[in-house]
């Protein structure tokens, strides 16, 4: 129950990771996404129209300028520079470099759209009141100014230092780009894309189809891993087995079975991981070539390839880096409880504290990779670093309870003051601990109740159970008792019973008695101390006390009850 429980919280803990980093994605998409502008332009009156919103732009600062890529059917052609603008400079609260930008693709984008004959197009650097124009002719009556090449143009461009080398060489690009786009959309070219397209799809599904096989077979193995393990390995939450465990060998067979059966299942588990992130991508980079293929949707393939693309690959990356670092917690975990069995120690404490440090070191890195993850989506969004330290800022200090947990349940671990199996009291709750992580401590109750203990709460914890226990009994005879032989039977009773195949495993030394403790009301205590395997000093005091009734009830020894004498002075009474 214990493992299924710890497989379940690791299943919720998946699917939490994997939607948060799915709302992430939404929100990186949301934020740095800019629809297209090519399927329908608007004209140069419209564009300078207050009541035309523009879209977005990506671009960089690099000092006082403005950069940012022209792109026809969303393929980069160069750089153009205008000077930074804050807010409130911007018209409209668009931006300089926004307005030139789309000016310019525009201009391209009517010419595509509005159809020219290839062989006559002519794209020319004029110059126009002592400015460099770039201007697109095709015959004698059709002209159309493109743009300007600007000082800060030649400043960002790093293939040459004069105006004229600039404008020839943006000239050439742009011209190979408008016969480009014009052929692709002619029917021939049209009908490879199609061609091309179907070959895509034949071989998505195709390999789509083997990957999946692949995983049914995998899905498969981890059905007969699990049943395999369940059918070996006992429950680890009956206390009786648990303690039977630490004094036979049957504890270290159980645990290395634990431990392998979850080293196999780790390796499917990263294995079906690697094909269902295979399957994803492959889908992704066949979207993403069937997009491109096609000039009106390649600037949502190249987006689709540049933005989302990352994120897959951050979310892939952390995905494998968490699986690995499981596999190597395991291992390590699994040389470790072989060198303590190697000792022949009779506690084995080891042992009992391999399956919690497990879930704990997994919880840890699970945290680890979830806030590398954000830190790496933030980044990716290109998220400003004030925002982001106010936001740490602001957790850290709303989180003060959950750090303190988190360092009172690390020294738990680190100090072994109790783990999962052991019967501990906490505070004014006592039970045996079900589960415990950095934050919490789970106690179930001998009611049955759960209860949950924040670790940092309490400052003081008694173990019932740590390596090992002892019976404490005070037990009571009658004055008129022989002493010598009262202890006499006592100790022959814990002798006997130490001697006893069913319970000589329980108890671990010879049993102690300490003598008489103590002159009561009515009786005469003597004391008697039994150590015991952990969790059994229940077991073998009950055992023991029974035993002791029936040597006592042979021997004519009396084990009183509460007495009264009443004397009443200067009173005779008639008994006839």
């Amino acid at each position: 129950m214990y493992f299924r429980k710890i497989r379940c919280s690791r299943v919720l803990r998946s699917h939490f990771l994997q939607w948060l980093f799915a709302s992430l994605l939404a929100l990186a998409v949301s934020h740095t996404y800019t629809p297209a502008a090519h399927a329908q332009f608007p004209n140069l009156s419209e564009l300078n129209s207050s009541s035309s919103p523009q879209p977005s732009i990506d671009y960089i600062q690099r000092g006082n300028i403005h950069i940012a890529n022209v792109r026809l059917d969303g393929v980069p052609l160069f750089k153009v520079a205008t000077p930074a603008a804050n807010g409130t400079d911007a018209q409209n609260n668009v931006l300089p470099i926004e307005w030139r930008v789309n000016e310019i693709e525009t201009n391209l984008a009517e010419i595509v759209n509005g159809g020219f004959d290839p062989k006559a197009l002519q794209v020319k650097a004029q110059s126009l009141n002592n400015q460099t124009v770039l201007v697109a002719e095709a015959g004698q009556d059709w002209k159309l100014p493109l743009m300007t090449i600007t000082e800060l143009d030649r400043q960002v461009d790093s293939t040459s230092n004069a105006l004229s080398d600039i404008a020839e060489a943006r000239a050439e690009k742009i011209k190979a780009a408008l016969v480009n786009a014009h052929e692709e959309r002619q029917p021939e070219g049209v009908r490879q894309a199609f061609l091309y397209l179907s070959i895509v799809v034949l071989i998505v599904l195709f390999t789509s189809l083997l990957l999946w096989q692949l995983q049914r077979l995998l899905r498969r193995q981890w059905h007969i891993l699990r049943a395999e393990s369940e059918k070996t390995v006992p429950e680890l939450t009956d206390a009786d087995t648990a303690s039977e465990w630490t004094t036979t060998a049957q504890a270290e067979r159980a645990r290395f079975s634990i431990l392998s059966f979850t080293k196999q299942r780790n390796i499917n588990s990263t294995l079906r991981s690697l094909l269902w992130w295979g399957q994803i991508s492959l889908w992704l980079a066949g979207a993403i070539v069937a997009l491109v293929l096609f000039p009106q949707t390649r600037g949502a393939g190249i987006w689709l390839f540049g933005v989302p693309v990352s994120f897959i690959a951050i979310l892939l990356a952390l995905s494998m880096a968490k699986k690995v670092i499981d596999f190597l917690i395991v291992y390590g975990l699994k040389r470790w409880a072989g060198q303590d069995a190697l000792r022949n120690t009779s506690d084995q404490r080891v042992a009992l504290r391999i399956p919690t440090i497990a879930n704990v070191l997994q919880e840890v890195t699970l945290y680890a990779v979830i806030s590398v993850g954000i830190l790496l989506f933030l980044d990716a969004i290109r998220a400003p670093l004030a925002l982001v330290i106010t936001g740490l800022g602001l957790v850290g200090f709303s989180a003060q309870n959950l750090i303190k947990d988190w360092i009172a349940g690390f020294l738990i671990l680190w100090e072994d003051q109790y783990t999962q199996g052991d019967v501990v009291k906490i505070g004014d709750r006592s039970g045996i601990v079900e589960y415990l992580n950095l934050r919490i401590t789970q106690l179930r109750t001998l009611e049955g109740k759960l209860v949950t203990i924040a670790n940092g709460s309490f400052t003081t914890a008694v173990n019932f159970t740590h390596q090992w226990s002892q019976v404490d009994l005070s037990i009571d005879v009658a004055y008129s008792t022989d002493l010598d032989q009262a202890i006499t039977v006592i100790e022959d009773v814990a002798v006997q019973m130490r001697q006893d195949p069913n319970w000589k495993e329980f108890i671990r030394e010879p049993p102690t008695i300490l003598g008489v403790d103590a002159f009561a009301d009515n009786s005469i205590k003597i004391r008697l101390l039994i150590k015991t395997q952990p969790m059994k000093q229940w077991d073998v005091g009950r055992e023991y006390r029974r035993r002791l009734k029936q040597a006592f009830d042979s021997e004519n020894i009396t084990i009183p009850f509460p007495q009264r004498s009443i004397w009443i002075e200067g009173a005779s009474f008639d008994i006839n």
